[in-house]
C-alpha cells in the first residue's frame, strides 16, 4: 500500500523533479555534492542524540531524504548520471540509512531491535545490488524500496518523540518484517529471472 501512494507520489513529483534538477544544474551543483551534503546530515543525527537534541533527529533525516532526492533529480536533469555516481550513491544511502538507525537508540528504542533493523535494511540493498549486477532489475520489486524506508524511518523518529517510545517499537518492528518481506521478493525473483534466463 506504502509502496503504490509512493508510486504515485513519484509519478506526480517526476516533472518537478526534472525542473528542480536543472536548476540546481545551472547554479554548478553537482549530483555528487549534493550525494555528500545528504550523507553529512544523515550522520549529524547521531550526535544531535548523544546531546539530546532529540527533536532535530526527524528533522535532520527528512533533510538528508531531500538532498537525496536532489542528487537523482540534478543527475537525471543534466545527464551526468555516471558509474562513479552510482556507487557513491549506493554507498552514501547506507551510511545514512545506518546512521538513521543508530541515532534511534538515543530515542530511547531498544537496542536489539535496532541491530536487527541494520543487517535488515542493509541486506535489502545488498540483494538489489548483486542482483543488478548479475543483469536483473529490481526496481519495483518487493513493498518497502529505499524511498518508502526512510519515510518510515522519518515517521518513526518523529511519532516516537509525539506519542512514546513504545509506539516507535512497533514501528520499527513493522520496518523490520517489511524489510525481511522486500528481501524474499526480491531474491524470489532473482532465482525466478534467473532460472528462465
Amino acid at each position: 500500500m506504502v509502496s503504490m501512494v509512493l508510486g504515485r507520489f513519484r509519478e506526480v513529483l517526476s516533472p518537478l523533479s526534472l525542473k528542480v534538477g536543472k536548476a540546481l544544474g545551472r547554479c554548478g551543483i553537482s549530483p555528487n555534492i549534493l550525494t555528500l551534503l545528504g550523507v553529512l546530515v544523515a550522520l549529524a543525527t547521531i550526535p544531535s542524540g548523544i546531546i539530546g537534541f532529540y527533536w532535530l533527529i526527524p528533522i535532520l533525516i527528512s533533510i538528508s531524504a531531500v538532498l537525496d532526492w536532489l542528487d537523482g533529480a540534478v543527475a537525471r536533469a543534466t545527464s551526468r548520471t555516471s558509474v562513479l555516481g552510482a556507487f557513491v550513491d549506493s554507498v552514501g544511502d547506507r551510511i545514512s540509512d545506518t546512521s538513521y538507525l543508530i541515532a534511534f537508540n538515543y530515542l530511547g528504542i531498544n537496542t536489539y531491535l535496532i541491530l536487527i533493523a541494520i543487517p535488515t535494511s542493509l541486506l535489502v540493498s545488498y540483494v538489489r545490488c548483486r542482483a543488478e549486477s548479475l543483469g536483473v532489475r529490481l526496481e519495483g520489486v518487493g513493498v518497502l524500496e529505499r524511498g518508502e524506508r526512510v519515510l518510515m524511518m522519518a515517521v518513526l523518529a518523529a511519532v516516537t518523540l509525539a506519542v512514546g517510545v513504545s509506539v516507535g517499537e512497533y514501528l520499527l518492528l513493522l520496518t523490520v518484517l517489511l524489510n525481511i518481506l522486500t528481501m524474499m521478493q526480491r531474491v524470489i525473483h532473482v532465482i525466478k529471472v534467473l532460472r528462465c534466463g
